[in-house]
């Protein structure tokens, strides 16, 4: 099941919040929101939106602004120090190069793509 995260999120805030759509049972509701249930069954679509967001959102939401403040700092800081890494290797990439220096800055390339592929930190529920 492939989901829109900050798309989710939002709708679970329009939705009354977590703990409200936890205590209704609204995800079936977000399923069909968010149009993931295509011809499958929108119950098991809604648990596994519950699912997704429990590993990938809750952490976020669990933050306080002051956190989120940070956080959001820290992306921006780590996302232009990546644009600057990326503008200097097409400065290089521009100025020629051998195919070796060419493949392994492209290896590397996809290495940075595959880190935002990583295992969600689990919050217990036990916190609301």
């Amino acid at each position: 099941l492939e989901v829109d995260l900050p798309a989710l999120y939002h709708a679970v805030l329009s939705f009354g919040g977590l703990t409200e759509v936890i205590q209704k049972k609204k995800w079936s509701k977000i399923a069909e929101y968010l149009r993931v249930a295509r011809g499958t069954n929108i119950t098991a679509a809604g648990n596994k939106l519950d699912d997704i967001y429990v590993k990938w959102l809750l952490p976020y939401d669990t933050l306080s602004n002051v956190e989120r403040e940070e956080l959001l700092r820290l992306v921006e800081e780590e996302w232009a120090e990546q644009s600057k890494s990326r503008a200097e290797r097409s400065k290089v990439k521009d100025g020629g190069g051998s195919e070796d220096e060419e493949s392994e800055d492209e290896e590397e390339e996809e290495d940075e793509d595959q880190e935002a592929v990583v295992k969600g930190k689990s919050t217990s529920l036990t916190a609301f």
